[in-house]
């Protein structure tokens, strides 16, 4: 198996350009015509009966720890905290209303407890702006579900002295064994608030984790079983191993992912966590791990779609589909993939290349790559190793699409 490091230089940097675009939004939303508030001075954002019962919530003079920041954009500033159980079936944050923007860190801790810390942290620059906002502990029963929430008005138009930004840290916990934290579910649902996402995949699995946003999100590398990511105004980047599937989609913006396939989910989660970074992390993939059925779909709008497989067992069954419209698409498969491939682009080169010819299996197996002329922005084939082909060769799908720009695959 062959396992890449992913630097967290690309992390790191990530973090301030969504402070950029948390700015943008802020400037976009503060550039009213009005100069008043437009609602009554009591009025504020509320969670609906869908987003969960309320167990509490934080407004107004209710913050802690006020401070100032002088010479800031943002000269006040003020924080609450909850607790959610990690042993939770669900466990979810929800950001909605009106110049609702933020941003949310989903990192670890070498701390053990119990429960997931939620930290949020509000810049400011009027308590009149501030009251417009209440945060929430929620509670879903039917689902067991544990979460907090941001709320503001729907039909708050603030004047340019009245914006507020967020910071959430969600801080997920070691566990008592040494061994990596389990997560049921995790779902996250903002339309202006950037995700950054920890070095994290080596320390926590996520059966299932979902992120809906609208500001941008990036990973160090996370573990899942079924990742589901989606932002509809800003790029996905960053390193995303799974179990079972993953989906990422943008609206109008860049997919660049490195993605692990991995059938090691019951190993690892009884073995001890790496201690730190995604090289670390893919350590822990036994090269004796085979077989998995996997899909992973990447879907951007007029955004280039980068996708190059770090890791996927031998005799797995793999599925890509990969679509975007007048920007190029390049993927990079592991050589443990077999299977079919199909790539149109109208107007545009296509190109399919054979990579690592080395056997994943040990075996000493050649790679062989067939390919059926289709003329210029067409192209099917497959690639398999022979003898002792695995079961992906019959049922393994490669699909790529995009128009009017040039297609490369690595096979």
């Amino acid at each position: 198996m062959i396992c890449y490091t992913v630097s967290l230089v690309t992390w790191l940097g990530f973090s301030a350009f969504a402070d950029g675009l948390v700015e943008a939004a802020c400037d976009k939303y503060g550039q009213s015509t009005g100069s008043q508030l437009s609602l009554n001075a009591d009025d504020a954002g509320w969670p609906t009966p869908a987003d969960g019962t309320v167990q509490r919530c934080i407004g107004g003079s209710d913050w802690s720890d006020h401070t100032e920041n002088p010479g800031s954009p943002y000269p006040y500033s003020a924080e609450t905290s909850f607790e959610l159980p990690v042993n939770a079936d669900l466990l979810y944050f929800i950001a909605r209303g009106s110049n609702n923007i933020g941003k949310v860190n989903i990192v670890d801790s070498t701390v053990v407890k119990d429960t997931a810390d939620v930290l949020v942290q509000v810049d400011y620059k009027t308590q009149e702006a501030l009251d417009r906002a209440n945060v929430c502990l929620l509670k879903k029963e039917e689902e067991n579900g544990e979460g907090a929430g941001i709320f503001t008005p729907d039909s708050w138009n603030p004047n340019p002295k009245e914006p507020l930004r967020f910071t959430v840290t969600v801080t997920l916990p070691a566990t008592s064994d040494g061994q990596p934290l389990r997560i049921k579910n995790f779902e996250s649902t903002s339309s202006d608030y950037a995700h950054t996402i920890g070095d994290i995949a080596g320390s926590v699995y996520f059966s299932a984790l979902k992120i809906q946003s609208g500001a941008g999100i990036t990973s160090g590398s996370i573990f899942a079983g079924v990742g589901t990511f989606n932002d509809a105004k800003a790029s996905i980047k960053g390193a995303f191993d799974v179990s079972e599937s993953l989906e990422l989609t943008t609206g109008n913006a860049e997919i660049s992912a490195q993605v692990g396939l991995r059938n090691d989910v019951a190993s690892f989660l009884t073995g001890a966590p790496a201690k730190t970074g995604h090289s670390a992390t893919h350590s822990t993939c036994s090269d004796e791990a085979t077989g998995g059925n996997f899909k992973v779909s990447a879907i951007a709008n007029k955004g280039p779609i980068t996708i190059v497989y770090t890791s996927s067992p031998v005799d797995s069954i793999q599925s890509l589909v990969a679509s975007t419209v007048n920007a190029p698409v390049k993927v990079t498969l592991n050589n443990a993939y077999e299977g079919a491939f199909t790539i149109d682009s109208s107007s545009a080169p296509v190109s399919v290349k054979k990579g690592s010819t080395s056997d994943p299996s040990g075996q000493g197996r050649t790679r062989v790559l067939n390919q059926t002329p289709g003329g210029m922005g067409h192209a099917k084939g497959s690639v398999y190793w022979q003898p002792n082909s695995g079961p992906g060769v019959s049922q393994g799908s490669v699909q790529i699409t995009t128009t009017r720009a040039p297609i490369t695959l690595v096979v």
